[in-house]
């Protein structure tokens, strides 16, 4: 029998776990059985705990921690796993040494997370292996909620960094307490990511930072969010960070970008988002398409082709508010083009469609009535 034997399922009490250990007897080897008894006295009474995404699951046993999610082995044997921005609560029942962890977990979970950090950190400096970078994830959490933005981000880069977790932990994490002007804890925060950016070669770990970098600039109204929103530019979204998050940063950059300059470089940058973000942020991304190929048209073939984006969005996406957005703005294009029954046609439209926003009403509004004083002026 092999010496990997472990209890069934159904092995609860002590009564039990000893009847299930005398039958093995007759079969295994002495050192087979006293592993065996070992296994089992170490089962249901040392089992972890792990809350995610609104499930109790019990009787588990953590065995890692990489690219975003802890993996975890139920009682049955069976591998499950759970984001680690979806775990609510931990609890890791191995004696004493996870005593702070555990604490630093109800802390949080009873909306006290500033009384965790110190918990954490405890465990944090003597840890090793993938549990080192779980403390900072959970470190990064309890930080963040606790409005401690520059320890945040501290803990993020640590996130980003780490061997086990990485970029693809991380971009889980952001922080969102972001102050929403200038002060120390921004201040600590920038002056980490810049230092920490400088050294790190390109990859998905740098392209997080920089991204983050620009969204916390952006966020604090500082002045040089318009330079950092370039750099973006050239800024390679990998597959393992490319969440809808990520990607609204890096739309909110392009669209910066495309106020300043309609530039060759931003139309690259946009196709490879197209190509490669999230389904929900496409119809953003057509939108941005058309504007900037509109900024740069210059003939009617040019008018023609910045239309097919917005066109798309109402064709591929009629459900999605954008779609609105792009009847809007076709209409403009086709009034530029002098076709001003076709564009009422479009404007008509969009004021039929179910669930339209205010902002969305007032310009297609605006827009007819534009329309029809230059058929009667």
């Amino acid at each position: 029998m092999s010496l990997r034997t472990t209890y069934p399922s159904d092995v609860r009490t002590t009564r039990s776990c000893v009847r299930y250990v005398t039958s093995l007897a007759a079969h295994a080897a002495p050192c087979a059985i006293a592993l065996t008894i070992v296994l089992i006295a170490a089962g249901p009474s040392s089992a972890d705990e792990i809350e995610a995404d609104g499930v109790n699951y019990t009787a588990v046993r953590i065995t890692g921690f990489a690219n975003g999610y802890v993996s975890f082995r139920l009682a049955s044997g069976d591998a499950k796993s759970a984001r680690i921005d979806k775990i609510s609560l931990l609890k890791i029942n191995r004696g004493s040494s996870f005593a702070d962890f555990n604490q630093a977990e109800r802390f949080v979970a009873s909306g006290e997370p500033a009384r965790a950090v110190s918990r954490y950190r405890r465990m944090f400096y003597t840890s090793d292996s993938f549990w080192s970078d779980l403390l900072a994830a959970r470190l990064c959490r309890a930080t963040d909620e606790a409005g401690q933005f520059g320890r945040a981000t501290g803990y993020f880069i640590r996130v980003a960094e780490g061997k086990f977790s990485g970029p693809a932990s991380a971009v889980y994490l952001m922080p969102k307490s972001v102050p929403k002007q200038r002060d120390a804890k921004a201040a600590r925060a920038l002056e980490q990511l810049s230092g920490v950016i400088s050294q790190l070669p390109e990859g998905p770990a740098r392209s997080l930072l920089l991204v983050y970098r620009y969204h916390v600039l952006r966020s604090i109204g500082d002045a040089r969010a318009g330079a950092e929103a370039r750099r973006l530019e050239a800024v390679t979204i990998d597959e393992s960070i490319g969440t809808d998050e990520v990607y609204g940063m890096l739309l909110s950059a392009m669209r910066s970008t495309l106020r300043q300059e309609a530039s060759i470089q931003v139309l690259v940058g946009i196709d490879h988002a197209i190509r490669a973000c999230p389904e929900s942020r496409l119809p953003d991304f057509l939108l941005l398409k058309g504007d900037a190929l509109l900024s740069r048209a210059q003939t009617r073939k040019d008018l023609i082709r910045a239309s097919w984006p917005f066109l798309r969005v109402v064709t591929h996406f009629p459900d999605d508010p954008c779609a609105a957005d792009g009847l809007i703005a076709a209409a403009g294009v086709l009034e530029r083009m002098e076709s001003l029954d076709k564009a009422k046609s479009l404007l008509t439209e969009c004021l039929n469609r179910p669930n339209l926003t205010e902002p969305q009403r007032r310009r297609a509004e605006d827009a007819m009535a534009r329309l029809h004083t230059s058929e009667h002026g």
